[in-house]
């Protein structure tokens, strides 16, 4: 019992490591395009 219970943490640590990387990339490329988008309006701006 044990055993399957150390199995499972060890599953969703791995899962929940998994979607943070996830999302820490989906910011980045938010933030990309932001910044992109910033660099668009400021030329037409200007």
């Amino acid at each position: 019992m044990n055993f399957i219970l150390s199995q499972l943490i060890a599953v969703a640590i791995f899962l929940l490591a998994w979607k943070l990387k996830e999302l820490i990339n989906n910011q980045n490329t938010y933030v990309k395009l932001l910044k992109e988008n910033a660099i668009k309006v400021s030329k037409v701006k200007y």
